[in-house]
C-alpha cells in the first residue's frame, strides 16, 4: 500500500465527493490510471465502511489498542521508511525489556536512601 492510499483512509466521507471531482479531473487531464484508482478507493470505502465499523465495535479494547498501536507503527513506516522504523521501534522494545529491571533498581536506590 502506498502512502497515498494509507492517507486516503484517514479522509472523512465529507471528502469522498471531493476525491470524485479530482478524478474526473485527472480523467480529463489523461491520468487514467490514476484516475480509476481514486474512484475504485471511493467505491470500496463506501462498501466496506459499514462492515469495518461494525466488525470494530464488536472487538474487546485491549485488541482494539494493539490494533491501533500496529496502526501507528504501519504510518510510522510509511512516513520515515522501514530501516528508521525498525530501528526506532527496536530501540522501543529494548527500552521495554530493561523498564522492570530499572524500576527494581529505582525502588532499592529509594529503600538504600531511607535506611
Amino acid at each position: 500500500m502506498s502512502m497515498i492510499n494509507a492517507l486516503f483512509l484517514l479522509l472523512p466521507e465529507n471528502a469522498w465527493v471531493l476525491m470524485l471531482i479530482l478524478a474526473s479531473i485527472l480523467m480529463i487531464i489523461g491520468f487514467r490510471k490514476a484516475a480509476l484508482g481514486l474512484v475504485g478507493s471511493v467505491c470500496l470505502l463506501a462498501l466496506l465502511g459499514p462492515l469495518v465499523d461494525t466488525f470494530m465495535n464488536a472487538l474487546p479494547d485491549w485488541l482494539l489498542v494493539l490494533l491501533l498501536f500496529g496502526f501507528v507503527l504501519f504510518l510510522f513506516r510509511l512516513v520515515l521508511g522501514r530501516r528508521v522504523a525498525d530501528n526506532v521501534i527496536s530501540f522501543l522494545l529494548y527500552d521495554l525489556i530493561r523498564a522492570p529491571f530499572r524500576l527494581v533498581l529505582w525502588i532499592f536506590r529509594g529503600m538504600r536512601r531511607r535506611a
